[in-house]
């Protein structure tokens, strides 16, 4: 517990508590008798406090999605990649979608344009 006091006139009026987490050095040196092999961690190492959440599972409490059904492109490498983070090791469907995306667009009169609407099918990747 950490507490914090507001004076008026030199005086605690009112006095705020809350938990936080014990000082780094505290906990370091409890755990050090506890286990003697503990050893100082290196500046590759990662260190946490809490675990990290799963993206991969479907989590309404916390507003995590989950991985199933998530949009992927299979010829990308960066972060929308099919990639095993991405699709959390599970793979990839393939679906086919037909578009329509207007073409043989021609002018007619002034400033006037008419196009037609053409079928256009693609395929979609979706994480499993």
């Amino acid at each position: 517990m950490d507490c914090k006091c507001h004076l008026l006139f030199g005086r605690c009026m009112l006095k705020i508590c809350w938990q936080q987490l014990a000082d780094f050095h505290q906990v370091g040196n409890l755990l050090k008798p506890v286990n003697e092999r503990l050893t100082a961690p290196t500046a590759s190492e990662l260190m946490h406090v809490s675990a990290s959440p799963g993206y991969c599972e479907r989590n309404d409490a916390s507003g995590i999605p989950g991985a199933v059904g998530r949009r992927c492109n299979v010829t990308s490498e960066g972060k929308e990649a099919c990639s095993v983070i991405t699709c959390c090791d599970r793979g990839y469907d393939i679906s086919q979608v037909t578009l329509e995306t207007q073409c043989g667009c021609k002018e007619q009169l002034k400033e006037n344009v008419k196009c037609k609407l053409c079928p256009w099918t693609v395929d979609q990747f979706a994480c499993k």
